[in-house]
């Protein structure tokens, strides 16, 4: 299985994660709204959910621009927090980054995850399938069946007073009911039955199907259709399926009714009864709004009457969903933080690391320290130094809690730039074995180790001890490979840099940075390989126009190479 699929799969299981808390908040609130502010207020709740998405994907950069704007003083808040957050990281963030990482260990044998992508493709293709054969079975059956109608015709003049004179109109024999089929140019379907009603009906059953047309609902049913599609796993989005199309007939009916006249608006529940006891309709269709597609009868005539009883000022509406839009907004934002990754195996040396990995545990005295961590004066923080020893010679801390303290010595080392006491605490932190760091502390502890050296420009050091880390790293990023083809750059062994810068760029695509095109385009051009620096530095152009010295160099690798096909 490719890398590109199984970050595919990655993201749909966790689109799906945030989705399934989307709905369980849109569940709880549907029926309050409803019943306090109206049915139309109740649909409007759904495209709420997709707008609480964008505010999910970049809930972690405002968190991170809130915490360094104003650091939390709460030391047991913190702690509280960061036991969510890690609690949610090893049950949701840590296994979806795992997914497909042992494929290259498996190549040759089974790979689980290779079967999982397989069945979620399948599984969509499926349900793709299965939606296609209906709307090519339904599109057929309205070629042999339909039959045009004029508008202006005596039994459907209602349309053209309703709709206009425009709206394409065909009868189709099994209709019960008034229908819209299609997206681009949707077609008005009627059952044959439909002359049989009085003016007062066809006007109730028409204003429905304007709603549905005003709205371009069949549109919007099918992209939630599509999301259903991608999450077809999800039974969340089934219920979450058929409750949307429940909501928007209720706020059809009650936009409805406000083109009704009074006698009409009396009428409008028992039409509905009238039409649903006919001949039964043709299913749900993402494309195909009908006025009674569903059975929920009895709750969208109780609908009717208390819209008819009540009135709530749009102000309150308004006032009342934006409140709700703020505070799902937030939700998504912390839930963001807190499903983000606590032990990332390739975070830069820095005081954070420590400090969150201290909050996990309830000493007394590691929490004084975080206190003292937080308020980030560097006189404070250099003071802790001979207590932390001090704790360490007593023999008092257990295995964790001494692996806490010597990777917040490790930062603090880092900070005052003595490098060879914080490699000497690290290396102390990882003799503490598995009791004191897991497995991907131990991996991000060596990988800062590296980082180390780098920052002492100790090159050879450094690119030993990032192989040695990247050996056993699980899914390294691109700027793993980017250092790694930094030292190599700076021992002048181009040809041993070329493979990480490769990787590199290879890892982060479109993301990658400016800074990892520029060493690959370099490593190219020292090795004389025009042909493989002429597309990088051609997509350096096109990212950054206005660098002169991107053109310059564009410009002397296409003389090279026409000189060299020349000769």
């Amino acid at each position: 299985m490719t890398t590109e699929l199984m970050l595919v799969l990655q993201s749909v299981v966790m689109v799906s994660l945030v989705l399934s808390a989307q709905i369980l908040l849109v569940l709880l609130l549907r029926k309050p709204v409803r019943t306090f502010l109206g049915s139309v207020a109740c649909y409007r709740l759904w495209p709420l959910s997709l707008l609480w998405l964008p505010a999910y994907a970049i809930g972690e950069q405002l968190l991170l621009w809130w915490q360094a704007a104003k650091p939390p003083t709460d030391v047991q808040s913190r702690w509280e927090l960061d036991s969510f957050q890690l609690l949610l990281s090893d049950w949701v963030y840590l296994p979806l980054q795992n997914i497909g990482s042992d494929y290259t260990a498996v190549s040759n044998g089974f790979d689980p995850w290779s079967l999982v992508a397989l069945l979620w493709l399948g599984g969509c293709c499926a349900v793709i399938g299965w939606q296609i054969q209906k709307f090519r079975r339904f599109s057929a059956l309205l070629q042999e069946q339909g039959q045009p109608v004029t508008v202006a015709a005596g039994q459907f003049a209602a349309v053209r007073v309703v709709l206009g004179n425009t709206m394409p109109t065909m009868v189709l024999p099994g209709m019960s009911s008034a229908a819209l089929f299609g997206v681009r140019k949707p077609v008005l379907l009627l059952p044959q039955e439909f002359g049989h009603y009085d003016t007062d009906q066809q006007h109730i059953i028409l204003a429905h199907e304007a709603v549905h047309l005003r709205r371009r609902d069949n549109l919007w049913n099918l992209l939630v259709g599509l999301l259903v599609v991608i999450n077809w796993f999800n039974p969340l989005c089934w219920l979450a399926w058929r409750c949307y199309r429940f909501d928007q007939e209720l706020s059809c009916d009650a936009l409805a009714l406000v083109a009704c006249n009074h006698t009409q608006q009396k009428r409008y529940a028992r039409t509905l009864l009238d039409v649903a006891s006919t001949m039964p309709g043709f299913g749900s269709q993402p494309v195909l709004s009908a006025w009674d597609n569903l059975n929920d009868l009895k709750e969208r005539t109780l609908m009717i009457a208390q819209h008819l009883k009540t009135k709530v000022s749009p102000l309150l509406v308004q006032s009342c969903l934006s409140v709700i839009a703020v505070g799902g907004a937030a939700m998504m934002v912390l839930l963001a933080g807190c499903v983000s990754p606590v032990t990332e195996a390739a975070e830069p040396v820095s005081a954070t690391t420590a400090s969150s990995r201290a909050s996990q545990s309830k000493s007394r005295f590691l929490t004084d320290v975080i206190e003292v961590l937080n308020r980030r004066n560097p006189e404070e923080v250099r003071a802790q130094l001979p207590l932390l020893q001090q704790r360490l010679d007593s023999g008092e801390s257990s295995a964790y809690e001494s692996a806490v303290m010597l990777q917040i010595m490790f930062s603090i080392h880092v900070q005052n730039e003595q490098y060879a006491e914080a490699r000497a605490a690290m290396e102390k932190a990882l003799a503490v074995g598995d009791a004191g760091l897991n497995a991907a502390e131990q991996s991000q502890a060596r990988y800062q180790l590296a980082q180390l050296w780098f920052q002492q420009e100790e090159w050879q050091q450094g690119a030993d001890a990032l192989e040695t880390w990247l050996q056993t790293a699980t899914n390294p990023k691109g700027g793993a490979y980017y250092l790694q083809a930094a030292a190599y750059y700076n021992l002048e062994e181009f040809e041993k840099a070329l493979i990480p810068a490769e990787k590199a760029v290879a890892i982060g695509g479109d993301n990658s940075q400016e800074s990892w095109r520029q060493m690959l385009s370099a490593l190219y051009l020292q090795l004389e390989q025009y042909d493989k620096a002429l597309p990088v530095i051609r997509e350096q152009v096109r990212l950054y126009p206005d660098k002169e010295v991107y053109k310059n160099q564009l410009s002397n690798v296409e003389q090279k190479l026409q000189a060299a096909q020349t000769q």
